[in-house]
């Protein structure tokens, strides 16, 4: 008789995050339960029962003539994929299949008959055991996990090539996840290589199309590529989906673009009818009315932003302008200071804007 302990054997065509996840379950119960004679769990793709050939075979335990050999476990990879079609639960199922054969091994041992149903409620409380330990999550494998934390780890510190090349590696090894897909697309986003981003975006909507924040994810990596209308497409999608103000404020972005300005304005009022509070859309509005020449609701608009928001440099800065514009120049010097003190960026702003040029010993008094 062979050496003690409890033996996993993946076979032919098993994908490698689910034999990580079986070798971990393996491991697991190993600190669970004493194995004083070696079993083996083989895992294949498909098996046919000798049994039963009508019957669906999902697993079995098969007992030696004698004492003088081991026995051994085989467990239908594809028969567990019937009517499964979350990942979490074909997974759990299998791990279910291999705990009950487990059991009836302990029966085995003890010399008990074969009982079916404490086969089945000691392997349920087994696997219950091993997915609280997991968080109930059997997508991530302990490896991959490891990618992904070093992947967060290298992005929080703008490493973003290292962090796309450790989720690309995830995905080698099974992770087949919306989220490392749109992951991987915002870290492209993030060094301005668009058509990547757009390729993982799409492969991310593969796996679920009814998720509006890749959508409106998508939508930004397009429009950052000029492509407004396709950029208009995808948020749409996004907002059929879910309506969400961030969402109707980058759609007005892109008609902005197209100069399509009367959607742009219907757009930033979509989003301030879902968050009466939303200084950016009221900002940008504000911006967009100065530009359109509408000049005593753009300053309406931008006050809004900056009563929500009194650290709003932006907004400061279009009112100094629309202030400009209506010949009160001292409330624009006195809003230009605002913005100045709030980001000095605003300084070189100033110096190309048209209305400050007109009027350059204000604007130098505004900079003393």
């Amino acid at each position: 008789m062979s050496r003690c302990g409890l033996r996993i054997r993946c076979l032919d065509g098993i994908e490698l995050q689910l034999r990580e996840i079986v070798i971990e379950f393996g491991k697991w119960i190993r600190t669970e339960l004493d194995f004083p004679v070696t079993v083996t769990v083989y895992l294949r793709s498909k098996y046919i029962s000798k049994i039963n050939n009508k019957e669906t075979f999902l697993s079995a335990f098969y007992v030696p003539d004698s004492r003088g050999y081991n026995p051994y476990i085989r467990v239908d990879v594809e028969n567990h994929k019937d009517n499964l079609n979350d990942i979490n639960e074909f997974r759990k199922s299998i791990l279910v299949s291999i705990a009950h054969e487990i059991i009836h091994y302990m029966q085995w041992l003890e010399e008990l008959d074969f009982c079916e149903e404490d086969a089945e409620n000691k392997s349920e409380q087994l696997v219950e055991k091993f997915l609280e330990d997991r968080v109930y999550n059997l997508t991530v494998t302990f490896k991959s996990k490891k990618l992904l934390e070093l992947a967060d780890l290298k992005s929080s510190h703008e490493n973003f090539n290292e962090a796309i090349l450790l989720y690309k590696e995830a995905i080698k090894r099974g992770c087949d996840d919306e989220y490392i897909y749109n992951s991987i697309a915002y870290y492209y986003d993030c060094i301005e290589m668009y058509n990547e981003s757009v390729y993982y975006y799409d492969k991310a909507l593969k796996i679920n199309s009814n998720n509006s924040v890749i959508y409106t994810n998508k939508g930004y990596a397009l429009y950052c590529s000029e492509k407004y209308n396709e950029a208009i497409e995808n948020y749409n999608k996004s907002l059929n989906i879910e309506p969400t103000k961030e969402t109707y404020v980058f759609k007005a972005y892109a008609e902005e673009e197209l100069g399509n300005y009367t959607k742009a304005i219907e757009c930033y009022d979509k989003a301030i009818h879902l968050d009466s509070d939303y200084d950016i859309a009221y900002n940008r509005k504000g911006q967009l009315l100065c530009h359109m020449g509408v000049i005593d609701d753009a300053k309406q608009a931008c006050s809004k932003a900056v009563s929500i928001n009194s650290n709003y440099a932006d907004a400061y800065y279009n009112l100094s302008v629309i202030c400009a514009k209506l010949g009160d120049f001292c409330t624009a010097t006195i809003y230009l200071k605002t913005a100045i003190s709030i980001d000095k960026d605003y300084i070189y702003y100033a110096k190309d804007e048209e209305v400050f040029n007109e009027y350059k010993e204000l604007y130098k008094q505004t900079l003393l």
